[in-house]
């Protein structure tokens, strides 16, 4: 993918930092400064599944989560302070396992994805003002299946397809309207010149040319997706 599709999809997006990261407090952290511990963490040795809720100064619910022998287990559900449900999330011996879905301040979804183990495994989505826009799916940790983007109207704007982490296809832009605007086509070499085909209105291919990018997905999931 070149600078602009980059700029691109980061204006047109909220906090892409923020929508691609892990769940904001990790299973090793402390709370925030800004809230009061209500229950302490329990030690290693404790079998028993014990609760764990932390709270703003305001008195406004934080979290809760639960904790066996020392390790986050169940569900974890972190508050906005104005009380609507910030992540939903489940963990299993401490490693986040299940669903995982993140809320902004109005309680519309922002983010979903499937863990196991740690790592993502299962479908993945972005959204935006209750829009989906990115729509990805991983297996063991790596894209795995179609990569979708997709314009506000829900028209698809990006596709490829990854397997075991690599991509095995072109990458496929369209124009609004839903028509091929242009591809990009991997060499046999799978590096990163690659053949960029033009296309009008009416599907005919009118120019081709050689481009040096890397994918989208290389910025939105790191290198691990080109392994």
């Amino acid at each position: 993918m070149n600078t602009v599709a980059l700029y691109r999809l980061a204006c047109s997006l909220p906090s892409l930092a923020v929508l691609f990261s892990s769940p904001v407090i990790s299973s090793g952290s402390i709370p925030p400064p800004d809230c009061k511990l209500i229950n302490s963490p329990f030690a290693v040795g404790d079998t028993a599944l014990r609760e764990v809720t932390h709270y703003y100064k305001s008195g406004q619910l934080l979290e809760r989560y639960w904790l066996r022998n020392g390790l986050l287990e169940g569900s974890r559900t972190v508050y906005h302070r104005n009380g609507r449900p910030n992540q939903e999330m489940g963990y299993r011996l401490g490693q986040l396992d299940g669903a995982f879905k993140r809320y902004n301040k109005r309680g519309q979804l922002e983010k979903q994805a499937a863990y196991a183990n740690g790592s993502f495994h299962g479908a993945w989505a972005v959204y935006e003002h209750g829009a989906k826009r990115i729509e990805a799916s991983f297996a063991h940790g790596k894209l795995n299946g179609w990569y979708y983007e997709y314009y506000r109207t829900g028209v698809v704007q990006v596709k490829c397809f990854y397997r075991a982490g690599g991509i095995v296809s072109g990458e496929q832009h369209y124009r609004a309207d839903g028509t091929l605007a242009y591809e990009y086509i991997s060499n046999k070499d799978h590096n990163r010149l690659v053949t960029k085909a033009i296309y009008d209105q009416a599907g005919h291919r009118q120019k081709l040319e050689t481009v040096e990018l890397m994918p989208l997905t290389f910025y939105l999931f790191g290198a691990q997706a080109h392994e």
